[in-house]
């Protein structure tokens, strides 16, 4: 859900088979987490930002084929 209170899940469907990249970064910008997943053994990643203070977030989703995408992530 978006708010969240800082558990995501997040349906990397739409890059079937392909190394992706996770970025977490704050409003300034500044990277809080990253992580490498294959999309080939799960496209469904979970994710915790409890640890992160309520506040508007980034998830920007690099992959090697396409640019990727950016999803605002709202923490309350």
């Amino acid at each position: 859900p978006n708010p969240s209170k800082g558990q995501l899940s997040v349906d990397l469907s739409a890059y079937p088979t392909q190394r992706l990249v996770l970025y977490i970064c704050d409003v300034r910008g500044t990277l809080l987490a990253q992580k490498t997943v294959d999309t080939g053994e799960a496209v469904l990643q979970n994710l915790d930002l409890s640890v992160h203070p309520p506040g508007v977030y980034y998830l920007r989703i690099r992959a090697k084929d396409s640019q990727g995408e950016v999803v605002r992530i709202v923490i309350q």
